[in-house]
């Protein structure tokens, strides 16, 4: 009996080769479906449908065509077991002894906002059957399931002695095969928990499943540090697409770092409403060192951001909320910057960016989309997952706010504590934030104590010439268990500060808040990064 190979494929780039290949070179014979079929006999390849083995006719508009036992009997038999090798002659069984099949495009269908019905018309049963059961007799039947994996098939039988596939190509693509089905499978289950109607939520608001399942887009140089390896993973196989959809328009590839300081960046300007502000953060090492709005300008709120930690500014990733123009560009090619991302970039900046060839310039199109409230997950070992629900931006107006010391204090030095509220969640804890009109003048982040951090952000701001402590506002991630901060923003003349509250020495802080003519606003809401 000549061996056979199953061919029922979405994607036909190249499948035309490997056909020819198969039939003329090794003397398979072909067995193949529908559009497939047709597609094969119009290159002049000799096909067989499966429908002329099963003596059935595709049934449900094409939803069962291989879901047949001759066909999966045929992949499925064990050659040389006896008990097989008598089925397989009884019921004149075809000789399946490769599987190409790739599948209906779900992900693309669901990208392109494809409707529910389209979505699950795009679940294919069939191909997923085929492959899991050459995957499952790999011992005897190889799987391809891409168009890169055909020339590797076609080399190896060229170089075998007995016209088979090696031993050691058919458990790879046994691998490659049950891992396409689990991202297929996952893409499936995502879809699904993202429509209420499909889902219960556990107690805690969390779903009470995960699954998600990436194929390896991008390797990237290294991870953090050189000796550390790392790569770019995606849901969409053979994507090599950005996060985000993003676009590189010029300088050198993204690295490991680049890519988690621009999230950081991305999600500190995406806190701010690009209608009413420019936004414009500076971040290093997933910190911000500056950022600043402006209801003027974006060369204003740059100019601002860069001046508020100009030397950590070297070498940060900078996020703006609104398109790069010709103007903030000229002030941005002034220092050395790793990456530039925006929503979108005008020719003229773009042009003026050219003369600094391996900076990274990035724009992804409804940025202020890019990154929505989604889970935080961190991989603790291969079989435990921590997960978290994102902290989210809150909108100003819908911050609220107890003064709990102090005057009222004017309508600038409020709007600025709010700017500083959604600055300081951004930054490590411990994290402080020093800020006046719209701009941080010191940040302390990370620290083990609350008043270093303190120290360091008020050392910061007391370099900057420009900045009136009587404009000063404070930002706290956290409460100050100690009534030590108080005294130390008092020497430095703080007008006021916002910090969630709630510790056991809440009187006493107020208190000196009151005594130092600080106020000082809760909101009830700690903001720790770890």
């Amino acid at each position: 009996m000549k061996p056979s190979a199953l061919i029922s494929v979405c994607d036909k780039s190249h499948i035309t080769p490997f056909a020819k290949a198969l039939t003329t070179e090794f003397a398979f014979d072909i067995i193949s479906t529908g559009g497939t079929a047709k597609h094969l006999r119009s290159q002049t390849i000799p096909v067989t449908e499966v429908s002329d083995i099963t003596d059935f006719q595709e049934i449900l508009g094409g939803r069962v065509k291989t879901l047949h036992p001759l066909i999966h009997g045929g992949i499925l038999a064990q050659r040389g077991k006896k008990a097989d090798d008598n089925t397989m002659h009884e019921h004149a069984l075809p000789d399946i002894r490769i599987v190409c099949v790739n599948l209906y495009p779900f992900s693309d269908v669901v990208a392109k906002g494809g409707s529910l019905e389209e979505v699950i018309e795009n679940i294919d049963i069939g191909g997923v059957a085929l492959i899991r059961a050459a995957a499952k007799n790999h011992e005897h039947v190889a799987i391809t399931t891409t168009p890169e994996q055909y020339e590797r098939v076609v080399q190896d039988l060229r170089t075998s002695s007995n016209g088979m596939i090696s031993a050691a190509l058919r458990r790879q693509l046994a691998y490659q095969a049950f891992a396409t089905t689990a991202a297929y499978d996952s893409a499936i289950t995502q879809y699904f928990s993202n429509n209420t109607a499909y889902i219960s939520q556990a107690e805690n608001n969390l779903p009470p499943h995960l699954s998600f399942n990436m194929y390896q887009s991008t390797p990237l140089r290294y991870g953090e540090n050189p000796h550390q390896k790392a790569a770019l993973y995606t849901v969409t196989p053979h994507s090599h697409s950005l996060p985000y959809k993003a676009r590189l328009h010029q300088g050198k590839e993204l690295s490991y770092n680049n890519l988690h300081d621009m999230r950081a960046a991305i999600q500190l300007v995406n806190c701010y409403d690009k209608d009413l502000y420019a936004a414009v953060g500076i971040v290093k090492h997933a910190n911000p060192c500056g950022c600043a709005l402006s209801k003027k300008s974006l060369e204003e709120a740059y100019i601002k951001a860069y001046q508020a930690d100009s030397i950590s500014a070297f070498g940060g990733i900078i996020a703006l909320n609104r398109p790069l123009d010709a103007q903030t560009a000229k002030h941005i090619i002034g220092i050395f910057t790793e990456v530039i991302v925006a929503p979108d970039i005008s020719p003229q900046a773009l042009d003026i960016m050219s003369q600094k060839k391996n900076l990274r310039v990035v724009t992804i199109e409804n940025m202020h989309e890019a990154l929505p409230n989604m889970l935080e997950i961190y991989m603790m070992d291969k079989e435990t997952l921590l997960v978290q629900e994102q902290d989210p931006c809150i909108a100003s107006s819908h911050i609220s706010l107890q003064k709990v010391s102090g005057e009222d204090i004017a309508q600038q030095h409020y709007d600025t504590l709010l700017f500083a509220w959604q600055v300081v969640k951004h930054v490590k804890s411990n994290a402080i934030v020093v800020a006046s009109n719209g701009q941080t003048l010191g940040i302390g982040a990370g620290q083990m104590n609350r008043i270093d951090s303190l120290k360091i952000a008020l050392d910061k701001a007391s370099e900057k010439d420009f900045a009136n402590p009587a404009d000063w506002v404070v930002a706290s991630d956290a409460f100050f268990p100690f009534t030590d901060a108080i005294e130390l923003m008092q020497q430095y003349g703080v007008k006021a500060v916002i910090q969630p509250g709630g510790a056991m020495r809440d009187t006493q802080v107020i208190k000196a808040a009151q005594k130092s003519n600080i106020s000082m606003y809760f909101t009830g809401q700690r903001h720790f990064k770890h």
